[in-house]
């Protein structure tokens, strides 16, 4: 499991959802994993595994 993924899972399992916290514990970027937590962006796995699926229907 990866650095961003395991602060994912920190902060899915917090009761308030601190991004600056689980940034430091984690030595992440806070703003990627804000964005990555809230859905605005996507990991590179999940575009990977979408670009797949995607070239499968056409």
């Amino acid at each position: 499991m990866g650095l961003i993924a395991s602060a994912l899972a920190f902060l899915e399992t917090a009761e308030v959802v601190n991004y600056a916290e689980a940034a430091r514990i984690f030595n992440v970027d806070r703003t990627i994993l804000s964005r990555r937590h809230r859905g605005v962006i996507r990991g590179k796995e999940q575009f990977i595994q979408e670009s797949k699926l995607l070239m499968l229907k056409q």
